[in-house]
């Protein structure tokens, strides 16, 4: 009668290891890729390296978004735009018939290091370049 304890608790394990959040259990990282090209007249061929994260989408979807609005694709509005690390006001990106709302982060330093942060409806979209 050993068994009955021993397989209680093992539920149990598993039970409380569950995470608790469900958002949390779609987050997924999307490693290193490049934005594109940083704008450095000294260093011409330097590429802008990002990572990021996604919830509920998928990574080429943030590749996708992340250098469009880079390369000027998508525009980013001057209304948009904060002091560094403060979140600016959000905007709107329409990517393949959806619209996402999105909001810039400057993260001060030399050149083009910042933040974005994009979201659909439960669909979350991060990343931060330079």
């Amino acid at each position: 009668m050993r068994a009955l304890p021993v397989l209680a608790f093992a539920v149990a394990a598993v039970i409380a290891s569950a995470p608790t959040s469900t958002a949390a259990t779609h987050e997924r990282s999307c490693g290193r890729f490049i934005v594109g090209q940083a704008n450095s007249t000294a260093y011409p061929e330097m590429k802008l390296p990002a990572r990021g994260t996604v919830v509920i989408a998928a990574c080429s979807t943030l590749r996708r978004i992340a250098r469009r609005l880079h390369d000027g694709t998508y525009r980013i509005p001057s209304s948009a735009q904060a002091p560094p690390f403060k979140w600016g006001r959000p905007f709107t990106v329409r990517d393949q018939g959806r619209t996402w709302s999105c909001q810039l982060q400057h993260q001060g330093g030399s050149g083009p290091t910042y933040a974005l942060r994009c979201r659909r409806g439960a669909a979350r979209l991060r990343w931060h370049a330079g």
